[in-house]
């Protein structure tokens, strides 16, 4: 079905727009996505992708107009003090009290929404308590409207409970039963603790499912360590939306931020991939079990879900079809289906048909519904590299390991697994098995970070999986499963969204907004904060909630000397001569910034940051305080640049490995003269000291690209 030009207002049936401006994705001609087939029979495997266009066809980059209704819990623990990582005069980094709570952070990020949004885009706000109160309707967002928003925004006060349910309905309700808009909608909603007032009889996952076809899809944010994240997952999934968890006050402005830029770059909503196959081939997801997918021998029998529809199979006598939803799909991002299949042909079958037929369905954010397919037999081998085929391959097998984790109740609610050596075991047989460990480009070695970082920090030690991992691993899993950015951390991630110019476009918006143009809020518990907060003569920087930091060793660790003496990391002066694998190497620089609670690898008596390139392992552990890097005297030989520290070799800094397989390799962290660079931009003192508030990231790729000063600054 070709696409028509799209009209240039938008009529809801309860009020009318304004004109959309050029800028709007609903005044021009739309080009139409692609759909490819790649079969994998060497893997019994096949690849659907589906390849949006790059970005809207008038090339200018401006927001899709969206309906946002902002749900936040003001239950009395959002009055919480939410402290921010500072430098001190010594350079240390510190735990910065200016009085500010949990909701303040939240409604400056609500601030941040909206400050981006224009007369194109509505907003309304629920909060919800003991019970949910309505405080602004969807309102299209004109000046005088934005500034009534905001005074919502900043009005809002902590109660008492928490009615989680309430909140979700009176979300919905806005929407008044509101479809095809030509904005793409969503309830976006935050809560700090667990539900407990006013839960529906059926439960959460029936209760939604009753209520379906939804006129907005429904995204969860789980701020804390105090929060039902299964239930938070499985509401998201069966709104059709997304689940982020936010571990501190730190990353509230990162989520909130790719949250909102992934909606304001949606290419198309409603998206369901229908692929019809010969009934003798069993065709299977690999991404885990999830609200809607339900269980695949399931479906074989019922051939529809017991749990739901997302996933299910029908058909005629020589045919089945197999369809997945996959709600809303960027520009610039594909969604990529793996399947694995088995067959079931009889010897006596002659001349079967392996041939498949996709066909991707999908609305923009309007009534019409549009379509493209392809075909192709299941038994003609692609010609997709091996590192695309093993990435795709390894991502699936990543989110089935964390599905794995948290089996389904009836009521379709998570639980997490108790058992630490199911975990355990589980991943070692992941490690052995991930073909991505055998690739060095970015896309396979930025998801191995991920699974030989927090992934098996939290993996393997049941109190970090206890503490955080139960809450980090649904958020990971679901943003490798819809391909999302949906923080600044997780190296994985940060590929999702790269080649979208509109994402990037909508997330510095957003960014520039949180650090710069929202004013900050009056400390609501000002009275508590440091004294120098207190007294009026400092301001917090808001952008340190929006935080980006990294580092290496432990102040503590004793360095080893040239002269076969030990020294703290910490005592390291500019002109020492330390141990290498090749003799001894002259410090030349010292960096240094701080940690709070940071997650720190134990190998014996060495305390190093996750990550780091050393030779063993043994456990983490919990750190605060001081960390640093080492760069030394420049040396062409790569294992001239190392120093032992607790009796353990650990890379430093410029050792000059760019890329390939070498766990060492970094194309920022190995440049010795960036790295030097980067230094003197800083600026070191006499012992060879610099002080840092912590790395930059290039806005593009997520990867670390420098240092920042104790002031910040833009990547260079």
């Amino acid at each position: 079905m070709d696409l028509p030009y799209r009209s240039r207002t938008l009529l809801s049936p309860s009020i009318n727009l304004p004109i959309f401006s050029a800028a709007s994705t609903s005044t021009c001609t739309l080009e139409k996505p692609k759909i490819h087939i790649h079969p994998l029979p060497s893997e019994d495997g096949v690849l659907i992708k589906i390849e949006p266009p790059r970005e809207p066809q008038d090339g200018i980059l401006s927001h899709v107009p969206c309906d946002i209704v902002l749900v936040i819990d003001v239950s009395v623990s959002m009055h919480d003090l939410a402290p921010a990582m500072g430098v001190n005069e010594n350079g240390d980094m510190v735990q910065e009290n200016a009085g500010f709570t949990v909701l303040d952070i939240t409604k400056h990020a609500a601030l941040t929404v909206l400050e981006t949004m224009d007369e194109n885009d509505r907003l309304g706000i629920v909060t919800f308590s003991t019970a949910a109160k309505i405080i602004q309707r969807l309102l299209p967002m004109t000046a005088s409207n934005k500034e009534l928003a905001a005074e919502s925004i900043r009005g809002m006060r902590v109660e008492s409970a928490t009615n989680l349910w309430d909140g979700i309905r009176e979300g919905q309700g806005l929407f008044e039963d509101e479809f095809n808009t030509g904005r793409v909608p969503a309830v976006m909603v935050l809560t700090d603790g667990q539900p407990n007032h006013g839960d529906p009889d059926r439960g959460y996952v029936a209760t939604i499912r009753s209520m379906q076809p939804l006129p907005a899809t429904i995204h969860t944010f789980g701020f804390g360590y105090n929060i039902k994240s299964g239930l938070l997952k499985s509401i998201a999934e069966i709104g059709g939306g997304n689940y982020a968890f936010i571990p501190d006050s730190g990353m509230v402005g990162t989520v909130f931020i790719n949250a909102m830029a992934h909606l304001q770059s949606t290419f198309a909503n409603k998206c369901v991939l229908e692929i019809i196959h010969p009934k003798f081939i069993e065709l299977q997801t690999t991404t885990g079990k999830t609200v809607d997918t339900g269980d695949q021998h399931e479906q074989e029998k019922t051939g529809r879900s017991q749990l739901n529809d997302i996933f299910c199979s029908s058909g005629t006598t020589d045919h089945q079809k197999l369809t997945i939803k996959l709600g809303n799909v960027q520009y610039g991002q594909s969604r990529d289906i793996y399947l694995r299949y088995e067959s079931n042909l009889s010897p006596v079958d002659h001349d079967p048909d392996f041939d498949i037929t996709a066909e991707f369905k999908y609305s923009l954010m309007q009534s019409p519904q549009y379509s493209v397919s392809a075909r192709k037999d299941l038994l003609e081998e692609t010609d997709l590299p091996q590192p695309v085929i093993a990435y795709h391959q390894s991502k699936s097998m990543l989110c089935k390991y964390l599905s794995s984790l948290f089996p389904m109740l009836s009521n379709g609610e998570r639980l997490h697994r108790q058992d630490p050596l199911f975990r355990a075991i589980r991943f070692r047989d992941l490690m052995d098995r991930m073909p991505a460990s055998n690739h060095a480009d970015p896309f396979n070695t930025s998801l191995m970070e991920d699974v030989q970082g927090q992934v098996q920090l939290a993996a393997l030690n049941d109190s970090y999986f206890q503490r955080w991992g139960r809450h980090y691993f649904l958020s990971l899993w679901e943003a490798h499963e819809k391909q999302i950015c949906n923080t600044f951390k997780d190296p994985g991630v940060q590929v999702y969204g790269i080649d979208s110019p509109l994402f990037l476009k909508c997330k510095e918006a957003l960014e520039t907004a949180f650090s710069q143009r929202v004013k900050p809020l009056a400390p609501s518990r000002s009275g508590e904060a440091d004294q120098r907060y207190k007294s009026g003569g400092a301001i917090l920087p808001i952008e340190k909630y929006n935080d980006k930091n990294g580092g290496c060793f432990a102040g503590s660790s004793l360095a080893a000397l040239a002269s076969g003496h030990q020294v703290a990391v910490c005592k390291l002066r500019k002109g020492m001569a330390v141990q290498t694998p090749l003799g001894s190497r002259q410090v030349a620089a010292i960096l240094k910034m701080g940690a709070k609670r940071m997650v720190m690898c134990q190998v014996g008596n060495l305390t190093v940051t996750p990550w780091h390139p050393i030779m063993d392992y043994e456990g983490v552990n919990g750190y605060s305080g001081a960390i640093y890097s080492v760069l030394l005297e420049p040396d062409e030989a790569v294992d001239a640049h190392a120093i032992k520290a607790d009796g353990v070799w650990g890379v430093t800094l410029g050792h000059g490995l760019l890329a390939g397989t070498d766990v060492r390799a970094h194309r920022f962290l190995g440049d010795y003269e960036r790295v030097a660079e980067s230094f003197k931009t800083i600026g070191a003192d006499n012992r060879g000291f610099v002080r840092s508030a912590g790395v930059r990231r290039d806005g593009k790729t997520g990867r670390i690209c420098g240092f920042r000063g104790v002031r910040g600054g833009p990547c260079r």
